[in-house]
C-alpha cells in the first residue's frame, strides 16, 4: 500500500467554486484494478461551541431549522447569495470535488446502541436534510449491529452510530463527532461508496438532542457527502459556527457534490 498526501489546496473562492481541500491523509491501495481512497473528512467535524454553549446554560434561543419536513425534491437546493465551502476531496489534478454517484441510492443503516432518546427522528432529518441540500437519493433502511465504523468496504452501506474514545480514537478531546466516506477510484474519476457517521456518547445529556444534536448530525452528514471545513462562522461547516442552519456556501457546495457526474 502506498501513502500520497493531497495536492496543495486551491485558492479560496466564494460562490460556485472550490475553496480548498483538508490537509489531511490520503491512503492509496490497488484493489482489484480500482484504487481505495479514505476521505480526509475522517478527521472529524466538531461544532464545539454549539455544545459548550448548551452544557454551559448559554444556548441562544432559535427556531429549529431542521424540524420541518419538506418532501425531497431529487434536485439541489439554491443557495440564497454567496458563501464558502471546501471539498474534502478532488478529484486527481483538478479542482472538481469527489462525490458520490447522483444517478444510485446511498443506502444508510443506523446502530443504534448508546443513542440518546430521539435519535431515529434526528437521523431521519439529516438524511432528509441532506438530500435536499444535494439532490442525492438518500435512503435509510434499517438498524445494524454492525460497529465497523472505519474500516467500510465499498457495498456497505452508510454507517450512523454513537462511540467513545476507545472505540472511535477521533473522538478524543473536544471532538463530538466525526463523519467521512471512502472513495474508489477507476479511469482516475473518483466517487465515494459507502462512509461513517460518530458521535460521541460522552457528550454531557444537555447536548444530545435538540436542535444542537441535530445541527451536530447535519454537519457529519455534510462531511460524509464531501464537505470539508471552512473559515467562515456563519456557515454550518465552520468547526465552531454560530448557526444552526445551512449557510449559503453550504448549500453552493452541497448542490455541487450532488452535481458530480455519474459513474
Amino acid at each position: 500500500m502506498n501513502v500520497y498526501y493531497p495536492d496543495p489546496p486551491p485558492r479560496r473562492r466564494s460562490g460556485s467554486a472550490v475553496s480548498g481541500v483538508l490537509m489531511t491523509m490520503l491512503v492509496v491501495g490497488t484493489v482489484l484494478g480500482l484504487v481505495v481512497a479514505t476521505h480526509p473528512g475522517y478527521e472529524a467535524g466538531t461544532i464545539r461551541a454549539l455544545v459548550a454553549d448548551v452544557v454551559s446554560g448559554d444556548a441562544w434561543r432559535t427556531e429549529d431549522p431542521w424540524s420541518e419536513q419538506v418532501p425531497v425534491s431529487g434536485a439541489p437546493l439554491e443557495a440564497n447569495g454567496s458563501g464558502d465551502y471546501t471539498f474534502a476531496m478532488t478529484q486527481p489534478g483538478s479542482d472538481e470535488p469527489v462525490g458520490y454517484d447522483p444517478c444510485t441510492v446511498v443506502e444508510v443503516v443506523v446502530n443504534p446502541e448508546g443513542a440518546p432518546d430521539g435519535y431515529a427522528e434526528m437521523v431521519d432529518v439529516a438524511v432528509q436534510r441532506t438530500a435536499e441540500a444535494t439532490g442525492l437519493d438518500l435512503r435509510l433502511v434499517g438498524e445494524t449491529d454492525d460497529r465497523d465504523f472505519l474500516e467500510r468496504q465499498a457495498g456497505d452501506p452508510v454507517l450512523i452510530g454513537w462511540a467513545d474514545e476507545e472505540e472511535v480514537p477521533a473522538l478524543a478531546g473536544e471532538t463530538v463527532g466525526i463523519g467521512g466516506s471512502s472513495a474508489l477510484e477507476r479511469a482516475g474519476v473518483r466517487h465515494y461508496v459507502t462512509g461513517t457517521v460518530v458521535l460521541d456518547v460522552d457528550v454531557p445529556r444537555a447536548g444530545r438532542s435538540g436542535v444542537v444534536a441535530q445541527t451536530v448530525l447535519v454537519h457529519e452528514f455534510a462531511h460524509l457527502v464531501g464537505l470539508g471545513h471552512v473559515d467562515s462562522p456563519t456557515e454550518l461547516m465552520h468547526p465552531s459556527p454560530v448557526t444552526t442552519a445551512y449557510g449559503p456556501g453550504d448549500l453552493a457546495g452541497l448542490a455541487a457534490l450532488g452535481s458530480v457526474p455519474c459513474r
